[in-house]
């Protein structure tokens, strides 16, 4: 037995005062980016300043000038909030005068600043924490959407959010709301009123004689069954003259032959006017895939519907549009390529900002970007000017532009930013974060010529990897066409050989099958070069074979981890998802062989799963000695399994007892110690005198379930129990003082990866696995180190 059995304190809740080396966590990159703000500067004209609000509670701040066009000054810079709160926030206003500001978010997140705030606390301004105090029926946990600063009284705020929340206050520092007219509406046919649902947008006219509020429709019946006719089952949209009284307003869908069509289940996300006027327009959708573009021209009581080229067109009938993708932006295929955009269809549509002379641009689901042009026929002012090769493929949720129409800022999942100075025909990506989800992280110490590198992986086959410490990352593998795209990654493990030298380093990354022309075939695929591509190759990583005599169908891979060797050669790695799938390779990746658990009915089991069993979780300590985790779906437990002979030509794998109230989702074998958590949120230790695994007798300030752990510390004899579970909790247990510390919690992101390139410096990679609007699994990623 390689593990050592020294665990050496029991953890306890006691806070940690101090440490020989403390702990910190970096916030390397954004999550999902909801709403920017856009501010001119009425004194200096051409210079212009931009906001944005996002996950973790977290703002940014830039400044912008005619000379350097769609791209800031100097980079990116992040206010200071006082008291923050690690919410998602979902909104930002800041005034003509460049002199108040207002954020607003989840669980009742309301931000403001009042000192300059262009120039103020560095720049940015200085954003405090005020105690929301809501009118009766509303709790202080609401979550608020929208938020509205009236032009000529910048302390004057309307607020939008759950639950039909539509209120005011006269002081945004003191904040105390009062309820709007609008908690509760008579729509057309229902017997009695009915409470809105979530409001996610507000605006008013320039003048302040019309304001506009939108969000969930309501579908009214009428007593004993009957239906409305279609013409009036409206919702969604309501309408003020004064903004203290609210009605709903009216709307008209039509199909491109004029006839009245019934609204789907849908809501609307946000409303913008055309400055000087009193025409608006308002966006939503319905499951992602149908997007609403309403527009009104009375302020907002009567509204439209502008079709967008084949909406309301059955697709068989309207061709696809396409992007021609350059080779570069292709790595890994041998030419140009060419990247859907959908049928000509407006995708739901997120937010939208109209300008002066009536153009408008709006951002939607899939990265979709659509731009209105007024002068063409009504039902076809809208164009689609968004670019798949180089953008994201996952939401947009945000657009706002300066007052001159001439700096536009849009915002989405993951991560992303982008500007564009021709009012949405072309735009700039101002974030690191490339097009694709990303599922899983590897770090390993020796393999850059900093002594770091990361790779990532994810959606459609995409590989990344970055030698900065994770502030950029490069593609090294990418499939936009052919049935390979569909391999979506779900981890990656990489040999560290410890040379600073990428070209021989191995390693291998899993996931789902993919439909190739002989059937689903599985996705493994490897490297011998640290995944770039060698000499004369146009990839550097190569799909695996896969020997199976029984020719079992592929099956999705979860987890693979690389099993450390005593001495040099060919690396093994293993490999583990799946219909009872655990597979081997003694080659660096090259060939797998099927060597897990016996399954029930096997001649000879005497420790069988079933052949449903889905593992979840491995780690080796050495070449022999392993563990594997899962759930048996056919005996309906969670299991666990030990190896102690993994590199023999016929590993023997015996069942472990545990006391885990859940699954144990993730295993850390290192250092000398072997850790797992589970979906409970229980820490376990391995006992190696016992051949189970302990369970800690506290959990980690009370987090409900974990999802990663991994050991590290400054030395190897000041190493820490490192976990990381619900709402993005991250948290420490030294195993020399045995105390815990929460070293970050990020409440909107559960974790997706941990990995530490040394023992003193480590990587967490966050998903936002929320709706797919809000961009389920799109990346944000945390830098671990001893200060």
């Amino acid at each position: 037995m390689l593990i050592k059995s020294r665990w050496l304190i029991t953890c306890s809740a006691v806070c940690l005062a101090s440490l020989a080396q403390a702990q910190s966590a970096t916030f390397l990159e954004g999550g999902i980016v909801t709403w920017p703000w856009v501010w001119q500067d009425p004194a200096n004209p051409g210079q212009y300043a931009v906001w944005t609000v996002e996950d973790g509670g977290r703002m940014r701040f830039a400044r912008f000038d005619s000379s350097s066009g769609a791209t800031p000054v100097n980079g990116w810079i992040y206010p200071r909030i006082e008291q923050p709160r690690n919410e998602i926030l979902r909104s930002v206003s800041v005034d003509a005068a460049g002199l108040t500001g207002i954020a607003v978010g989840d669980a009742g997140s309301w931000f403001w600043a009042s000192d300059s705030v262009n120039g103020g606390g560095g720049g940015g301004g200085v954003w405090r924490s005020s105690t929301v105090t809501m009118p009766p029926g509303f709790s202080a946990k609401n979550q608020l959407w929208h938020v509205f600063q009236s032009p000529s009284e910048p302390e004057k705020v309307w607020v939008v959010g759950a639950n039909g929340l539509l209120a005011r206050t006269d002081s945004a520092v003191a904040l105390h709301v009062t309820l709007d007219g609008c908690s509760f509406v008579q729509p057309p046919c229902a017997p009695d009123p009915l409470p809105i649902g979530d409001l996610t947008g507000i605006e008013f006219s320039s003048d302040m004689q019309h304001g506009v509020a939108v969000g969930d429709l309501l579908s009214a019946s009428t007593n004993g069954g009957g239906s409305c006719p279609n013409n009036v089952v409206q919702g969604g949209i309501y309408h003020s003259y004064d903004g203290q009284t609210w009605s709903q307003a009216n709307m008209f869908f039509l199909t491109p032959n004029n006839n009245t069509t019934p609204p789907d289940a849908m809501r609307f996300w946000k409303v913008s006017f055309v400055p000087g006027t009193h025409t608006a327009i308002a966006v939503g959708g319905s499951n992602t895939d149908r997007g609403y573009l309403m527009v009104s021209t009375d302020g907002g009581l009567n509204w439209h519907e502008e079709h967008h080229q084949c909406r309301g067109i059955a697709p068989e009938n309207c061709e696809p549009l396409y992007d021609t993708c350059s080779v570069d932006l292709a790595p890994c295929e041998t030419g140009a390529s060419q990247e859907p955009r959908g049928y000509g269809k407006s995708l739901e549509q997120y937010s939208v900002f109209a300008y002066a002379d009536g153009t408008a641009v709006t951002v939607a689901y899939g990265g979709q970007s659509l731009r209105r042009n007024p002068t063409e026929p009504t039902l076809r002012r809208w164009d689609d000017y968004t670019n798949s090769c180089e953008f994201t493929t996952t939401p947009m949720w945000g657009v706002h532009a300066s007052p001159d129409g001439l700096l536009t800022i849009a915002t989405g999942a993951p991560g992303q930013i982008r500007s564009s100075i021709d009012r949405g025909k072309t735009w700039t990506n101002l974030a690191t974060e490339g097009k694709w989800r990303m599922h899983e992280i590897a770090a390993v110490s020796g393999s850059g010529p900093a002594g770091e590198a990361l790779w990532t992986c994810g959606q459609f086959g995409r590989i990344a990897f970055s030698l900065d410490s994770g502030l950029t990352f490069s593609t090294q593998r990418g499939r936009s066409i052919g049935p390979e795209r569909f391999q979506d990654l779900l981890s990656i493990a990489v040999r560290d050989d410890g040379n600073n030298v990428l070209s021989d380093d191995r390693g291998v990354c899993v996931g789902l099958p993919w439909p190739a022309s002989t059937g689903d075939a599985w996705t493994i695929l490897y490297t011998t070069s640290g995944g770039t591509a060698p000499s004369g190759s146009a990839c550097g990583w190569l799909d695996a074979t896969v020997i199976d005599p029984s020719n079992r169908p592929a099956a999705g891979l979860r987890v693979v981890e690389h099993a450390p060797a005593a001495t040099s050669g060919q690396p093994h790695f293993w490999c583990a998802g799946e219909a009872n799938s655990v597979l081997r390779s003694v080659d660096g990746g090259a060939t797998w062989s099927f060597m897990g658990p016996c399954e029930s009915g096997s001649p000879g089991c005497a420790d069988p799963v079933s052949a449903t069993t889905i593992w979840s979780a491995l780690a080796f300590a050495s070449q022999d000695e392993g563990w594997i985790s899962g759930f048996d779906y056919g005996a309906g437990e969670a299991v666990v399994f030990h190896t102690s002979d993994g590199s023999a030509p016929a590993p023997s794998w015996s069942r472990v007892a545990t006391t885990a109230n859940g699954e144990i989702v993730d295993i850390e074998a290192a250092y000398g110690f072997v850790a797992a958590v589970d979906n409970d949120g229980g820490v376990h230790l391995w006992n190696d005198a016992t051949g189970e695994f302990d369970l800690l007798d506290y959990r980690p300030h009370d987090i409900e379930a974990l999802y990663e752990v991994a050991i590290a510390g400054p030395t190897p004899s000041e190493l820490s129990v490192y976990v990381c579970g619900e709402k993005g909790a991250l948290a420490s247990c030294s195993l020399t003082s045995g105390i815990w510390t929460l070293i970050r919690s990020q409440s909107s992101f559960t974790p997706g990866g941990l990995s530490f390139a040394t023992s003193k410096t480590g990587y967490l990679l966050f998903d936002q696995k929320g709706a797919a609007s809000d961009g389920g699994s799109s990346r944000a990623l945390s830098r671990i180190t001893y200060e």
